[in-house]
Order: structure tokens, then sequence, then C-alpha cells
């Protein structure tokens, strides 16, 4: 499958391409069951991750991502335990209001 090869996209060192890999797994996590594996194949560090990234469009772009990923209970739990609670809870004072409306769902 695809999820793979675009997990390591995330990883990328170029930010431009991480911003589409993460706009392409925030669409893909919508559809059920590909959340899951998106998760289950190493997605929630390279978000997490951008979520510290000074680039504001990283961070709202991994924000959106994670809230989509958080919508099964089996991720959201995942997401607290690799560490992504303190990092949205930063984003709350983040100076976009986007960012701030994201990090809060």
């Amino acid at each position: 499958g695809g999820v793979g090869p675009l997990i390591g996209l995330l990883m990328s060192h170029s930010p431009r391409i991480q911003l589409q890999a993460a706009m392409a797994v925030r669409n893909l996590s919508l559809h059920p069951g590909t959340d899951l594996k998106i998760v289950g194949e190493g997605g929630l560090e390279p978000l997490i991750s951008m979520l510290f990234s000074s680039d504001e469009a990283l961070q709202e772009a991994a924000v959106l991502a994670l809230r989509n990923l958080s919508v099964h209970d089996d991720n959201k739990a995942k997401v607290v335990r690799h560490g992504g609670l303190p990092a949205l809870m930063a984003l709350l004072a983040a100076n976009n209001v986007g960012i701030q409306e994201q990090a809060i769902v």
C-alpha cells in the first residue's frame, strides 16, 4: 500500500514535502480503517514532531491530521502515549487562531 511511503515523506527534510504528506494523511485518515493503518505504520511520531515546527503551515497540517486520526479511541490513547498531548496544549498559545481552534478539538 501507499501508507508506508507516505509516512516516509512525513519525515522528509523538505518542509514542503512534509506539508503535502501531512495534508494527504489528513485526507486519507477520513477513510474507515485507514486511520488505524496510518498509526500502525508509524504515522504519529512524525506528525507530533511537526507540532514543534516553527512553520505554522506544518503545525496546522499536523494538527488537522492528528485530529482526524484521534477520532478512533485507540488512536487517541496512542497520541497521548507518544507525547502529543503536551504539544497540542502548547499550541493553544499559538499566534494562529486556526491552529488554536484545531488543537482544542
